[in-house]
């Protein structure tokens, strides 16, 4: 009976009070012990979103959540099931607002090695930015390669900015290919970087490389199977392009 309207929770407890009220009856029922060990863990993220949330929810000068009540419901999840990508990402985005960024990288690199393109992408920023860490913008390099390749698209669009610039190497085919990707996944800020990009290639290098760009989103897999993967996983930049593709095909009952 806990669990019975836990998704509705879930999308209404960060915007919404009521959602926040409702949980506080779920909170108040008393402990966990009784429960199964996978609602347990859904039981404690839902209560770690209320804390982390209501620090947007209320009113400057009043108490703006409990931040480390949320950490606290995080960290009996990671005990639990130290792989769980959501409590991962939570407990990384709690920890990098409160300025400790090495506990932050350790927590989305964590995450980043299970895949996860958006932990991917804070943890590029990171290294790139020297927040936790030494900077190291050819290492970051890297690590937004592997959120681009698996569909991130603002680490589309940074390397686009990157082999534009010359790093890691200067390449205005590579940078060309990175904002046609980023843009076709959302990117309006590649989008707007497209005209001035095609000017450094002659036109029949552009055709080339929109083609690679078409074949290479093919071998991706099936977009909308590609968009609830990645909306499961909590990763809806990465999703968005994945999804704004399938909505072509209105037939599959997955849309």
């Amino acid at each position: 009976q806990h669990f019975v309207a836990r998704h509705a929770l879930f999308q209404r407890a960060g915007h919404h009070r009521p959602g926040a009220l409702a949980a506080d009856k779920y909170r108040d029922v008393g402990g966990i012990g009784h429960l199964h060990a996978e609602q347990a863990v859904d039981f404690l993220f839902l209560l770690a979103l209320l804390h982390h949330a209501r620090q947007q929810l209320r009113p400057a000068g009043r108490d703006r959540g409990q931040p480390e009540k949320a950490a606290e419901a995080l960290l009996r999840i990671l005990e639990q099931k130290p792989d769980f990508l959501p409590a991962l990402m939570e407990l990384g985005r709690l920890r990098y607002n409160q300025r400790r960024y090495e506990e932050a990288l350790e927590l989305f690199r964590r995450a980043g090695e299970q895949g996860h393109p958006d932990a991917l992408l804070q943890l590029g920023l990171m290294i790139r930015d020297g927040r936790g860490t030494a900077p190291d913008p050819r290492a970051a390099a890297g690590i937004f390669l592997r959120a681009a390749r698996l569909g991130e698209p603002r680490s589309q669009a940074v390397l686009r900015e990157y082999y534009g610039s010359g790093m890691p190497e200067l390449n205005v085919e590579q940078s060309y290919f990175w904002a046609l990707a980023a843009s076709m996944n959302g990117s309006y800020a590649a989008a707007s970087a497209l005209p001035s990009d095609a000017r450094r290639l002659p036109a029949g290098k552009q055709q080339e490389i929109r083609d690679q760009v078409d074949i290479w989103l093919g071998s991706l897999g099936d977009p909308a199977g590609q968009c609830l993967r990645l909306i499961d996983m909590d990763s809806p930049s990465a999703a968005f392009g994945f999804c704004q593709r399938a909505t072509g095909n209105a037939s599959d009952p997955r849309i």
